[in-house]
């Protein structure tokens, strides 16, 4: 690649009172015709730093006075070959501070007002790279937090990323690592062996969740755990899927002092029964125990979304998906990790020397 030049800017998320993000229909390059946040490049000849940067652009581009305060910078992005026309270096910033209306039109664009199921739907034109990375970034680490990244998108049409750190709003210690393990252990929900697991791969390790849930002292334990990491959410009702989100939903629920409802299959597909409602606008807590790719997830956000409720927050007791299960709202595990598998083929000596079995779902 020719030598680019390399451009620092801003992007600041700007919310009004119902949680709609504020956008801007972009007048001019990079990014025209496309919706994108608020923001602008620094003005390194004056020496500006990213907040000040952060509060000059939102008083210029929409009026909102902001102190340091306001912000929360949730993530630096620095992306290679953007458009192939420059190397960039982005500072994301959450706003804490509301905006009441849309402000005027401005040389650089238009403003409205859209919810991230609008932004995420393909209603609205947005830049790839914001559809891939940045708003799956912001769902995650704008709310507490943060994420230090950098993406490839000097190939045209590919777009590649890599987290280079990240700061949880809430990390568990060694001790709560240690504790959480030992609770899976005791109750036989972590597995050692040898395993053929339904894709008809092999593995050491298998995780059945529904051996917790035998044990409601230890499941009152590792949700107790669950929602200090949900404080500062707000929810109205905590909805999960049958079967395996049930327990661990209802005593989130509990917990949090919500309405509990569930859904469940009907000709394979989730759906609400029993008469459960679900109001217009209302906010809901989706509880599941373990997610691989998230599809149960999905269906539930689906649920609520056609209901006329309004997703608030994931929250799962264990994430296998190594990143892989994305979703339009923040998502909280209590313990992420993964075990390795292997083809039939390729089973290392030390597994095979132990009898095979399948464990079930």
């Amino acid at each position: 690649m020719s030598q680019l030049p390399f451009k620092i800017s801003v992007l600041v998320f700007v919310r009004d009172g119902d949680g709609r993000q504020l956008l801007i229909r972009r007048a001019k390059e990079p990014n025209k015709d496309c919706w994108s946040p608020i923001g602008g490049k620094l003005e390194m000849s004056d020496g500006e730093s990213p907040f000040e940067c952060a509060m000059r652009e939102t008083r210029e581009e929409i009026g909102l006075e902001l102190s340091e305060a306001d912000l929360h910078l949730f993530a630096m992005i620095s992306e290679r070959g953007y458009e192939g026309s420059a190397h960039w270096l982005m500072f994301l910033f959450d706003c804490k501070k509301p905006l009441s209306a849309p402000p005027p039109d401005i040389r650089e664009g238009h403003f409205a007002f859209f919810s991230t199921g609008e932004i995420l739907s393909g209603k609205i034109k947005i830049p790839e790279t914001d559809k891939k990375l940045l708003w799956d970034v912001y769902g995650k680490f704008a709310d507490g937090g943060m994420a230090v990244m950098r993406a490839d998108c000097s190939q045209a049409g590919r777009l590649s990323w890599t987290f280079e750190q990240t700061i949880s709003k809430r990390k568990n210690t060694m001790d709560d690592n240690e504790k959480i393990l030992k609770i899976f252990k005791d109750t036989g929900a972590l597995m050692e062996g040898h395993f053929i697991l339904r894709s008809g791969l092999h593995s050491g390790h298998f995780f059945q969740c529904a051996r917790v849930c035998e044990h409601m002292d230890r499941v009152s334990e590792l949700v107790s755990m669950l929602a200090k990491k949900l404080e500062g959410t707000d929810c109205d009702t905590v909805l999960a899927p049958a079967m395996g989100g049930l327990v661990l939903g209802q005593e989130v629920a509990r917990q949090l002092g919500k309405r509990f409802i569930f859904a469940e299959k009907q000709d394979g597909n989730l759906v609400l029964r029993r008469n459960f409602k679900i109001g217009d606008g209302e906010k809901i807590l989706i509880v599941e125990d373990v997610i691989t790719r998230g599809g149960r997830v999905q269906e539930c956000i689906d649920i609520v979304k056609a209901h006329g409720g309004k997703p608030a927050a994931v929250a799962v007791l264990v994430d296998r998906s190594e990143g892989r299960a994305k979703f339009e709202v923040p998502c909280v595990s209590l313990l992420e990790f993964s075990f390795p598998t292997y083809a039939p083929d390729a089973i290392p000596a030390e597994l095979a020397s132990i009898p095979a079995c399948h464990p079930g779902s």
